[in-house]
């Protein structure tokens, strides 16, 4: 039990570290404002991190796509609004785009 506690606190010491200031950073680059809808494709790890900052950053509406309904369910938990559609990717996705 000791074990698997350690490895937890490693892997959130990760996610502090590493993916979060590049989900950050994302925003930062695209310059997200209070007020704004943002879209993030791509549900994973630094994915979902853009949307809650995004969330953080005050967007008023923040969507992630993806086609894993397991990373759509954990942007759900971030209150981003999840979409999942391959036809949605690929029509968009030449348009706008954030990560």
């Amino acid at each position: 039990m000791q074990r698997r506690e350690r490895k937890r606190s490693r892997d959130v010491k990760v996610v502090v570290a590493d993916i979060f200031p590049t989900g950050y950073h994302a925003c930062e680059l695209a310059d997200v404002s209070p007020g704004e809808t943002v879209a993030v494709y791509g549900g994973g790890p630094v994915g979902l991190m853009a949307a809650c900052s995004a969330l953080i950053r005050g967007a008023s509406r923040v969507f992630v796509v993806d086609r894993i309904p397991e990373r759509l369910s954990e942007a759900r938990e971030i209150c981003a609004i999840a979409r999942s559609s391959t036809s949605a990717w690929t029509a968009t996705r030449r348009s706008f785009c954030i990560l």
